[in-house]
């Protein structure tokens, strides 16, 4: 599209000069906005998908904490390795007088014993 009215330049402008989002925004929305698995195994092996922390319990519940990341995680009993968690999440900000609601998709992969990329 090219910009031909005053508002439209403005707005073509203001997009240049955008920085990437922070971590900390990127951290949140692994936190808040992506599922958490636990899979967990017949003999009750448990694997956390977030840090790939493996521990034993003899608890049956659909879900759990991880002793070492201390996330609230959900249950699968399973024997899959991998799994894929996708989401989407926005971040409003204010640049040169406007407002812009930037919207991202997160896409987590999960593999047993790994941390979550």
């Amino acid at each position: 599209m090219k910009p031909r009215t005053k508002y439209q330049k403005q707005v073509v402008t203001s997009n240049k000069g955008l920085r990437p989002i922070k971590g900390a925004q990127m951290q949140w929305a692994f936190r808040e906005c992506l599922d958490h698995y636990a899979f967990q195994l017949k003999h009750g092996q448990t694997t956390c998908m977030d840090c790939g922390h493996t521990w034993t319990t003899d608890e049956d519940a659909d879900k759990c904490v991880c002793p070492k990341c201390k996330a609230k995680l959900e249950v699968q009993r399973t024997k899959r390795q991998k799994a894929m968690s996708s989401t989407y999440f926005s971040v409003l900000t204010e640049r040169k007088g406007l407002q812009l609601m930037r919207a991202y998709q997160m896409k987590a992969y999960y593999r047993k014993g790994q941390k979550a990329d």
